[in-house]
């Protein structure tokens, strides 16, 4: 091996050691972010039963930010939206349901939009704007068919 040869070798080697650490790592990171996600969802939901509305909002937003799919982000914006509402927090509902609706609508998933409208419904029964409250229930049932 030649000098030129030598060098070439010697500067491939941390190139293949790189590419060999950053393989493991994003499917190891992968496998780490879908076991946080779980957790962390599973957490929330039995928060959420025992209304401890707060640690449940938090626990979703930990499994939002460790979830591989921007659906399983959706359910969990919609149950922050949901979990806001029982706690009267309503701008934050909707907030929360209209960051739900842009994925939902961008990945075409009608039936758990249909859900995001059955929630933008109930919300606008609660401030009495019941034409509203209407038209959102219908289009909930239209997009649960």
């Amino acid at each position: 091996m030649n000098t030129s040869q030598k060098n070439l070798f010697i500067l491939r080697r941390p190139l293949l050691f790189v590419c060999v650490v950053m393989f493991f790592s994003v499917g190891f990171g992968q496998e780490l972010n879908t076991s946080e996600y779980k957790h962390n969802y599973k957490s929330a939901s039995d928060f959420y039963r025992i209304s401890e509305y707060r640690k449940a909002i938090s626990k979703w937003g930990e499994a939002a930010k460790y979830s591989n799919s921007e659906y399983d982000k959706a359910k969990c914006y919609l149950n922050m939206g949901v979990t806001y509402k029982a706690l009267s927090i309503l701008d934050s509902a909707l907030y929360k349901y209209n960051e739900a609706e842009k994925i939902l609508v961008e990945l075409d998933s009608l039936r758990l939009l249909g859900r995001v409208y059955n929630n933008f419904g109930t919300l606008k029964l609660r401030s009495g704007a019941f034409n509203d409250a209407q038209y959102y229930f219908l289009l909930s049932l239209k997009l649960k068919e």
